[in-house]
């Protein structure tokens, strides 16, 4: 469970299911930042635009009523919530927001569009994945294959032999919530356990597994690399952000 947690929502509907997550993994006495990004507005080349003062106010006061209302989404929760609206680059302000704070957990959307603020597809969690030096969780856009009411019934601990790579596991424990861990018998914790061995690429194995299991949590550690390992795990954690519709916990190697 994490005690300080910073939440980018974009106004889109797909970015409020993060909230769903934020409250299903956060602490009871947990702090919540909700934070919106106001992009400038630039033209198909990517040059600001000169003008366009007035539409970044209405963006501006459009994502601190978004921010409100998911605040008060969020009242009884027993979270202490704060909310900000920063502007720039969508990725780069939740990095440097993150390095302000100094969170336990980011949770962001793969993505989502609306009329005020586009931030194209995958590119912004793809950012933040890369360069974030605390976990990411990532919530999968495709929302009609999550169980209401939210549950994990499963964490997904891919292992790639690398002592780095099997750092997760006691993340794993401490989430569990009751899940089955499915991942390695070989490091003990306090949950049911399974093994099982995918084969062929890294990628297409989890996805093809992770499809038939709409309720998993995929718990991973990034750069978990050694000698022994057989895949480096920051490309596969990339890959499962655009191959799977299940959400993404990346733990980052100190």
């Amino acid at each position: 469970m994490f005690s300080s947690i910073l939440v980018p929502l974009d106004g889109s509907a797909l970015s409020e299911r993060a909230l769903a997550y934020t409250t299903l993994l956060a602490d009871p006495d947990a702090s919540l930042t909700l934070l919106a990004v106001v992009e400038p507005a630039r033209d198909l080349t990517g040059y600001e635009l000169a003008n366009h003062v007035e539409e970044t106010q209405r963006i501006r006061a459009h994502l601190s009523q978004v921010l409100s209302t998911a605040s008060e989404q969020l009242h009884g929760s027993g979270h202490a919530v704060h909310t900000t609206v920063r502007t720039g680059d969508a990725g780069a302000e939740i990095l440097a927001c993150a390095t302000e704070m100094a969170p336990d957990l980011i949770v962001l959307t793969t993505h989502g569009r609306t009329g005020f603020l586009r931030w194209v597809e995958g590119s912004v969690a793809q950012t933040v994945l890369r360069h974030a030096q605390l976990p990411v969780l990532i919530v999968q856009p495709d929302m009609d294959r999550v169980p209401t009411p939210l549950a994990i019934g499963k964490i997904v601990v891919p292992l790639d032999g690398s002592e780095l790579a099997a750092r997760a596991l006691p993340v794993a424990e401490e989430n569990t919530v009751g899940s089955q861990v499915l991942g390695t018998a070989t490091t003990p914790i306090d949950a049911p356990v399974t093994e099982r061995e995918l084969r062929g690429e890294p990628i297409t194995a989890l996805a093809e597994y992770l499809a038939l299991e709409p309720n998993a949590l995929v718990i991973m550690t990034a750069h978990g690399r050694s000698e022994s390992a057989r895949y480096p795990t920051d490309s596969v954690a990339e890959g499962l952000v655009t191959h799977t519709h299940v959400p993404l916990l990346i733990m980052r190697a100190s």
